[in-house]
């Protein structure tokens, strides 16, 4: 009796062996079938042969390796990276389980799952390609999260990209919920990945919650973000002293030793507040040259304009604009500088007139360059210099106005009181320091004259002196 209950215990594990066998050489053989239709670019139906493979323990390993190589492929009908991602991932996870033995089963039905480390890091990076055409913050997050860990090198860099898309479209709403929701969001991948940006973050982030709430919010704004750049800045307790001074000198003097600090830009909204209410011309002055681009300064630009007009007059229109020119509302101040040039044009050309002399025309000429009336101020000047017949106001004007019609008279009548007041032998220099003299030929005949003159001198005078 025991003997027969031995060989039947006997009988049914070689059926079971058997059953297993069988099932493993159906599912290899399913395999097999799955990657000659591979090989032949038939997609489709190695697609359908290895879903059939997923429910057996070494085959399906192959399966879902060969599933993602399939959906990885863009020839397939539906190429999904993420897919292929998926089945990649899961056959690694499941090779990793399986002992040496199997490991070398797994190899003989499908060499190919030697590379599957190399295929899956290459959907990765195909992934991150595609974010990255996309770029959208959507698209980064997507990766980052599906794509966790596959490739350091490629995280990165899709981390920085994110960090610095996301970064922007915070600025461009520019809230303090904006910014709150983009530190909160990304801090960890910020610290780690671009210090930089998570530092401007939290100085963007804590400007704006104090200018919505006051320096009233500052303790809760502390106890929420105790890593806060500015809830940890050491110069916290200066600044709450120039606070607790709450004047126009206790800040400047704050900004001005701590220029780099991330309370040196409340400090300057603080300044901004206190001259609004009524500084000083010097005060907007000295706050504007320090802040010429701060929020507030296209306003404050505007009032410093006007108390400078009035302590100045609106005559020093034009030192302003040379002196200020960081001053924003330049196309404004042009109009009013044309209008008021346009009315002191016409009252320097009847001085000019009146007077008629040298200094007179000019002056008009300096002022008005561009003047419709720049030909009769210049004959006017030249019969002015004439009638004086001053040598320096004759080389003035051939030397500034080569083009006017009088200018080659002009250059005879100065050469001849050049020659009357210096001597003859003056041509000598003449020649050196008017090389532009009109007449090259009368210039070169008498300097040659004036050189005989020269050397016949010195020799009578070497001559006479031998006697």
């Amino acid at each position: 009796m025991k003997l027969i209950y031995s060989t039947l215990r006997s009988f049914i594990a070689l059926l079971s062996i058997m059953s297993l066998l069988l099932i493993l050489q159906e599912s290899q053989a399913q395999t097999k079938n799955g990657l000659k239709l591979l090989k032949s670019s038939n997609l489709d139906g190695a697609f359908s042969e290895f879903q059939k493979d997923l429910n057996t323990d070494i085959a399906k390993i192959a399966a879902k390796y060969n599933i993602g190589k399939i959906y990885a492929d863009e020839a397939f009908s539906n190429h999904n990276l993420d897919s292929a991602y998926h089945y990649l991932t899961a056959a690694a996870a499941d090779k990793k389980k399986l002992k040496a033995d199997n490991r070398k089963k797994l190899e003989k039905i499908d060499e190919g799952v030697r590379y599957m480390k190399k295929l899956t890091r290459d959907v990765a990076k195909s992934a991150g390609a595609q974010a990255d055409e996309a770029g959208s913050v959507a698209a980064y997050n997507h990766f980052l999260s599906y794509y966790e860990g596959a490739d350091r090198v490629l995280e990165s860099k899709m981390s920085k990209a994110r960090n610095a898309l996301a970064f922007k479209e915070a600025k461009e709403i520019n809230t303090t919920q904006a910014y709150e929701d983009f530190v909160v969001t990304y801090r960890k991948s910020l610290s780690k990945y671009t210090p930089g940006i998570f530092k401007k973050a939290q100085r963007k982030h804590f400007e704006h919650y104090i200018r919505d709430k006051s320096w009233s919010g500052y303790d809760a704004f502390a106890e929420k973000f105790k890593y806060n750049v500015y809830v940890r800045d050491s110069l916290k307790d200066l600044f709450h002293q120039a606070r607790k001074y709450n004047t126009l000198n206790a800040y400047k003097g704050f900004a001005d030793a701590n220029p780099d600090s991330p309370y040196a830009k409340i400090a300057a909204d603080s300044m901004a507040a206190i001259i609004g209410k009524g500084g000083s011309l010097n005060d907007y002055e000295v706050f504007l040259m320090a802040h010429p681009k701060h929020e507030a300064s296209s306003d404050m630009w505007m009032t410093f304009y006007k108390k400078f007009l009035q302590e100045n007059g609106k005559d020093k229109m034009k030192l302003f604009k040379y002196t200020y020119e960081d001053f924003p509302h330049g196309e404004m101040l042009d109009k009013q500088l044309n209008a008021q040039h346009a009315k002191s044009e016409e009252e320097e050309w009847r001085i000019a007139n009146s007077k008629r002399t040298f200094e007179s025309y000019h002056d008009f000429i300096n002022l008005f360059q561009m003047s419709d009336k720049m030909l009769e101020a210049q004959d006017g000047m030249q019969r002015a210099i004439v009638k004086d017949s001053i040598l320096s106001q004759h080389s003035y004007f051939v030397e500034n106005f080569p083009n006017n019609a009088e200018t080659p008279s002009m250059w005879m009548r100065f050469y001849g009181m050049y020659k009357d007041q210096n001597g003859e032998d003056s041509v000598i220099r003449f020649a050196r320091d008017y090389p532009e003299f009109p007449d090259p030929k009368l210039l070169e005949k008498e300097k040659t004259e004036a050189i005989a003159r020269v050397r016949a001198k010195k020799k009578a005078k070497a001559t006479a002196g031998k006697k």
